[in-house]
Formats: C-alpha cells, sequence, structure tokens
C-alpha cells in the first residue's frame, strides 16, 4: 500500500507484518509519523527505511513490536512513532540543520525529537513537553 508516490508503507513495518491488510498496517501507526515519511520524501528526495525489501539488512527503521531485540523498551518505535531514514539526495547531517532551520514547519507536521550523532536521522513524534524540537543523543 501506498502512503506516498514513493514509499511503501511496508518500508516501515517489520517483515512479518507485511502480510496484514492494508488497513491494519495503516493502523499500527501515528498519522504523524506517516506525515514525517512523506514530508521527508517530498523535502530530501529518496528516504531508506526498511531495506531488506531490496536486499538490505534493515527491518526495525519503523515500527518495532514486542519480537524486536533492539533499542529502549520505552522508544517511540514501539509506539509506531518514529523513522529512522538515511537519504539519496541529503546527508544526515544536512537534513538536521534543515529541521533546525525550519523547527516551526517540521513541528506543525509533528516531529518532537531528533536524535544527534548517529549516522540515520531518527525523527519521532513523542511528546516532550516543549515548544521547540529536542535535538538529544542517546
Amino acid at each position: 500500500m501506498k502512503i506516498h508516490k514513493y514509499i511503501n508503507i511496508d518500508e516501515l513495518l517489520p517483515p512479518h507484518l507485511r502480510d496484514l491488510p492494508d488497513w491494519k498496517k495503516v493502523l499500527i501507526f501515528d498519522y504523524r509519523t506517516l506525515d514525517i515519511a512523506r514530508a521527508s520524501r517530498d523535502r530530501w528526495g529518496p528516504i531508506f527505511m526498511n531495506d531488506d525489501l531490496w536486499g538490505g539488512d534493515n527491518i526495525w527503521r519503523g515500527y518495532r513490536d514486542a519480537q524486536c531485540t533492539i533499542g529502549a523498551d520505552l522508544s517511540q518505535h514501539r509506539f509506531a512513532r518514529a523513522i529512522d531514514m538515511k537519504f539519496g539526495g541529503v546527508t544526515t547531517e544536512e537534513a538536521r540543520e534543515d529541521i533546525r532551520l525550519n523547527q516551526t514547519m517540521w513541528m506543525a507536521l509533528g516531529v518532537t525529537r531528533v536524535e544527534e550523532d548517529t549516522s540515520w536521522l531518527h525523527l519521532d513524534c513523542g511528546y516532550t513537553g516543549l515548544e521547540e524540537i529536542l535535538f538529544f543523543e542517546d
């Protein structure tokens, strides 16, 4: 199921959930997560999330259910409110800088936190209580 001209929802799901009916796949996610994925693609060009569909090793860059053994127990990925991405058109640091310079736009989409010092871009929409995006180190 396409959530964008260039994004299939399966890119945000681990392999064992891809056989679900499309309507159930969509129900897993906070709508803001899908909006953030779409906006990221429109703004920065090709994005890469779960790439096992094309022979890669990544299966946990979107939703992480109970079968996932990586990440924190209360990671926003476990609530379908986070995405880890790499890009074909910009570097991860260029994307982070764009978010820093355009916080109002990204916050309107639901972005509340951005992880620093990683080779990928982690964006999530978990509640922080802040009026600006939290740039954090894990």
